[in-house]
C-alpha cells in the first residue's frame, strides 16, 4: 500500500513538473517583457490548485458509490474464497485427534454478508488537504527552479 502511494505520490509531483518544462519558453518571453517571476508562478499555481479542486470534488462525488462497490465485490471475493476453503476442509481428518476422525467442532459464526462503506467529509477533506500541499509542492519547486534562471537563458537553453 505505501509503494502504491509513493507511485501517486510521484506522479502527481510528475505532471506540474512536465507542465512547467513544456511552458518554459512561454515563462521566458513573459519574462522578457517584464513580468515578475512571483506573478508566473503564482498563475501556475492557481492553474494547478483549480485542477486538483475540481479533482477533488468529482472524487468527493463519485468515491461514494465507487467505496460501497469495491467494498461489495471484495466481500463476495473474500466470502466465495473462505465458503471454497471450508468445504476442501469438511472431510480432511484432525491430526490432533488420536482417532483420527474428521473434524466436528466447527465454529458456528455466520459469515459477513453485507458491508456498509461509510466515507465522510472528513475523510475527503483530509485526503484533498493532502493532494493540495502535494499539488502546490509540485508547482513551486520545479517553477523555482526554472524561474531563477534569466530570461535569456530560459530562451537558449532549450530543452
Amino acid at each position: 500500500m505505501a509503494v502504491h502511494e509513493g507511485a501517486d505520490e510521484r506522479q502527481a509531483q510528475a505532471v506540474p513538473a512536465s507542465n512547467l518544462r513544456e511552458r518554459r519558453g512561454e515563462l521566458g518571453i513573459l519574462l522578457s517583457l517584464g513580468e515578475k517571476k512571483p506573478k508566473l508562478l503564482g498563475q501556475h499555481l492557481v492553474e494547478v490548485v483549480a485542477c486538483a479542486v475540481l479533482a477533488i470534488g468529482l472524487a468527493g462525488v463519485c468515491s461514494r458509490f465507487l467505496s460501497q462497490a469495491v467494498g461489495d465485490r471484495l466481500l463476495a471475493s473474500e466470502v466465495s474464497t473462505a465458503n471454497q476453503a471450508a468445504a476442501n476442509e469438511a472431510g480432511r481428518r484432525d491430526p490432533s485427534d488420536p482417532t483420527g476422525m474428521a473434524k466436528k467442532d466447527q465454529p458456528d459464526a455466520k459469515p459477513i454478508d453485507a458491508m456498509d462503506v461509510r466515507l465522510g467529509s472528513a475523510d475527503i477533506a483530509k485526503v484533498g488537504i493532502t493532494g493540495l500541499g502535494i499539488a502546490a509542492l509540485a508547482t513551486c519547486v520545479p517553477g523555482a527552479r526554472v524561474l531563477r534562471l534569466n530570461p535569456r537563458d530560459i530562451l537558449t537553453k532549450g530543452d
